[in-house]
């Protein structure tokens, strides 16, 4: 298996499935326990805070708009360049960069493009229409242009996109695994140019979009809810490379369950999300023992199913509300420089 993918869309090129290396992908299932991840050419961390300034740029979308992308790189550039962050926002005014701020001082472009249009705001979340046409995935579809556009402004200011990680919070979890796990369906810019990513972090997730107001899209087997749960779950379906590595998070005040029924009957909603498996792995990492579903238990899901495959991960719960925190900028600050981080 090759240790890097580049993906330029129409070049056949070696990949890492996951669910057929029984090894993993470059690594043990210790959620990262032992060597750093070995990436050719990643250069040096800097031993100081480096110097920083913040970009304002914008990107057009396959409908003609421009959305605004935000940058933030080290004053100084270096030879090879330095190691790239992309990062989606939530339902929010504006990009995460500004969160991700001292990302940057450790030797990093960050990158934070809207990934939606830009009139989605938490005060205005009809912006994107219903719930099921959310959960259908043609959002997170758009995405890749998004990181597409992402990756060469990040070349364009001294950042290598070999060397990229992709985070996303809240609802931008969802756009982040679907770049970061290859899992585009319809792809919107096809001749867009991207580099496969070698980190994945993701915040407070919703993988079975449990929210009722969701529940549309999940009718039968055939409509698009249920290939959305499928893709983010499912190992078989996810495309990475050798050595990729995965931060999972939860906050732990987050409330954002709903009641299941034990067992889950035929019509459950839980049902309709899934099969079998998927009520059997929840039940085994202990998300259904309060007879719910919220976010940790996404988190718990997720993680056993990247171990499930050899995909070294972390997943942990950190105190405070619905937000990014300190904590885990300094976990992501360690993926992005592929420091080993200890399964918890």
């Amino acid at each position: 298996m090759g240790s890097r993918i580049i993906s330029w869309r129409t070049v056949l090129i070696p990949v890492c499935v996951a669910l057929l290396v029984a090894s993993g992908c470059g690594s043990d299932d210790s959620g990262g326990d032992g060597d750093a991840t070995a990436v050719a050419g990643l250069p040096e961390r800097p031993a100081e805070v480096v110097e920083t300034e913040r970009v304002t740029l914008a990107w057009d979308t396959p409908d003609g708009e421009s959305w605004p992308l935000d940058l933030i790189r080290p004053v100084d550039e270096i030879e090879g360049g330095w190691p790239v962050l992309v990062t989606f926002h939530g339902a929010a005014t504006g990009t995460s960069a500004f969160e991700m701020a001292e990302v940057a001082k450790s030797g990093v472009v960050v990158v934070a493009p809207r990934w939606a249009t830009p009139e989605w705001t938490l005060s205005n979340l009809e912006a994107i229409g219903t719930g099921a046409a959310y959960a259908s995935g043609e959002f997170f579809d758009v995405a890749q242009c998004a990181f597409a556009a992402a990756q060469e402004a990040a070349t364009d200011h001294g950042g290598n996109p070999e060397w990229t990680t992709v985070e996303g919070f809240s609802a931008g979890v969802h756009p982040a695994a679907w770049v970061g796990l290859g899992l585009v369906r319809d792809d919107p810019c096809p001749d867009a140019m991207t580099v496969a990513p070698i980190g994945l972090v993701l915040g407070d997730s919703n993988w079975l979009f449990q929210g009722n107001q969701y529940d549309g899209a999940f009718g039968d087997e055939s409509s698009p809810g249920t290939d959305t749960v499928d893709r983010y779950l499912n190992p078989e379906r996810w495309t990475v490379p050798d050595g990729f590595v995965a931060y999972l998070w939860s906050s732990e005040s987050t409330v954002t369950e709903r009641p299941v029924e034990m067992p889950p009957s035929a019509d459950s909603w839980l049902r309709a999300r899934g099969d079998d498996d998927l009520v059997d792995d929840l039940d085994s990492v202990g998300a259904l023992d309060d007879s719910s579903v919220g976010f940790f238990d996404n988190g718990l899901l997720q993680h056993l199913r990247m171990r499930q495959v050899g995909i070294a991960v972390t997943h942990e719960q950190l105190p405070g509300d619905h937000s990014r925190k300190a904590g885990m900028i300094a976990r992501v600050v360690d993926v992005v420089w592929q420091v080993p981080l200890e399964d918890n």
